[in-house]
């Protein structure tokens, strides 16, 4: 049995509850920013491909800790002897793994939300220097109709779905991770 006076150590419960917080609120706002982009439009004509690709980023992990969570919530006690409890079998984690999954939690989830801000930069780093007499003849050479295509770049869905190149593989350390300090039975 560990030593429960261990700094080293982290009760696994409470390592769950903080791992819990930390994945529910990111993937709160990134399920926010999905609405409020949904709804500006500015996914025209790509919001079933940017969704499909968007949810698969959090709600693997979004669902393993609610399933955690719902069956540690259900506990059996003896009516016979209240004073076995929880407290005997309490199961601690090493801090430095805690740490390193907090980290890579927060690092992923911050890499999913800057995936869906980076498409501003990401049009600016491609777009051509273009005048305002460049956009002027453009307009003039148009059909009238003050559409302007030539200079658009990648679409912010673009942005969104190549996003997912980088994210997969981070997403596979973190589920690595979270799968070990949520799955772990107490002894």
């Amino acid at each position: 049995m560990a030593d429960v006076n261990n700094k080293n150590l982290i009760p696994i419960a409470e390592a769950r509850s903080r791992l819990s917080l930390v994945w529910f609120v990111g993937a709160g706002l990134i399920f926010l920013t999905l609405l409020g982009a949904s709804f500006g439009n500015v996914f025209a004509g790509q919001l079933q491909e940017v969704w499909s690709a968007s949810l698969p980023t959090v709600l693997p992990i979004v669902s393993l800790i609610l399933s955690v969570l719902g069956a540690s919530a259900i506990v059996a006690r003896r009516t016979d002897d209240p004073e076995e409890g929880d407290a005997k079998g309490e199961t601690f984690v090493r801090r430095d793994f805690y740490r390193l999954t907090f980290g890579l939690s927060i690092g992923y989830l911050l890499l999913i939300l800057v995936s869906f801000f980076a498409h501003p930069f990401v049009t600016a780093a491609k777009a051509p220097e273009v005048t305002s007499a460049d956009l002027l003849d453009e307009l003039n050479a148009s059909n009238l109709d003050g559409e302007v295509t030539a200079h658009e770049g990648a679409s912010a869905a673009d942005v969104i779905i190549l996003s997912n190149l980088w994210l997969a593989p981070v997403q596979g350390l973190v589920v690595g991770a979270m799968g070990i300090l949520f799955f772990t039975k107490k002894e």
